[in-house]
């Protein structure tokens, strides 16, 4: 069975106007660059990089799971999958639930965040796909 699980085409609009704000207000500057600006380089370059970096979705195959990243996919036969759970991460004074798929590689450990849907749901659909007991 094939599904596709993905952030909201909202965070990605989201994402792009606070970089595109972040960037036109970096070009728009003018003079010496002041501390506030090189900060807002900064952060905006530190954005870009995170977005680059997390996943973004999962879409399920015959065999395999495809994670995938903004600007590439990684595959995940399901014969290479040790566990999929939901954990809590904190992060400062705040917790956020987050899928994890563990490969048997312990290299490769995937952690999807804001996915759209009930994430328990999503964790036993996907142990479902990969043949793992819920």
């Amino acid at each position: 069975m094939s599904r596709v699980i993905e952030r909201s085409p909202l965070y990605h609009a989201i994402f792009l106007l606070v970089v595109g704000v972040g960037i036109a207000m970096s070009v728009s500057a003018r003079g010496q660059p002041s501390f506030e600006l090189v900060y807002l380089i900064f952060v905006t370059v530190v954005l870009i990089i995170c977005y680059l970096v997390y996943p973004t979705g999962i879409r399920t195959g015959k065999d395999e799971f495809s994670i995938t990243y903004p600007l590439f996919r990684r595959r995940l036969p399901f014969v290479d999958i040790e566990n999929i759970q939901v954990v809590e991460e904190k992060v400062r004074r705040s917790r956020h639930l987050i899928l994890r798929i563990t490969a048997k590689n312990p290299d490769r450990t995937y952690k999807l965040r804001g996915l759209i849907g009930d994430i328990h749901a999503i964790e036993n659909e996907l142990k479902q796909d990969a043949g793992l007991s819920p």
